[in-house]
């Protein structure tokens, strides 16, 4: 699977949801890697949702499944029960692997689950299967036709 460039997300703003400060830490350099210009982050959902409410939209939310109070399962319910993120394109973290965790992530409303410890290219391709009706979608699709219009120019195909 080919990388994301960094034109794919350059201005997009992502917001990362761990009560692990060492996983936020590691996410945002993973984003930044990605090209996203503006990475918020939150220790639990309480504050997450804090500033889903105050910040201008998101492009992206990378949810931990398992937090103190707030579980990351109820924050993505939430989310989608709000009108003006139920779009909002959300990624669940976890260290579970199992086929019922995912499941359980999913149905609650999760676009994509993510297997804690992950790599930028694990991450890169959990973002290549987000909708393409997202902001972060429709700039991959295009960059697809771009790199592909490339491919073929470069062969000599014109």
């Amino acid at each position: 699977m080919r990388a994301r460039s960094r034109t794919d997300t350059e201005g997009m703003k992502a917001l990362i949801i761990d009560d692990s400060r060492a996983a936020r830490y590691a996410v945002r350099r993973m984003l930044r890697q990605l090209g996203f210009t503006e990475v918020y982050a939150a220790p639990d959902a309480a504050t997450a949702q804090e500033i889903l409410d105050t910040e201008a939209s998101f492009d992206l939310v990378l949810c931990d499944h398992y937090m103190p109070e707030i579980n990351g399962l109820d924050f993505v319910r939430s989310v989608r029960a709000q009108r003006g993120h139920a779009d909002l394109p959300v990624i669940m973290i976890s260290a579970e692997h199992t086929a019922e965790h995912i499941d359980r992530a999913l149905h609650a409303g999760a676009n994509e689950y993510l297997v804690k410890p992950f790599t930028v290219d694990d991450l890169s391709s959990k973002l290549d299967l987000l909708p393409a009706s997202s902001p972060i979608g429709q700039r991959w699709v295009v960059d697809r036709v771009n790199a592909a219009v490339s491919s073929v120019d470069s062969a000599g195909c014109s």
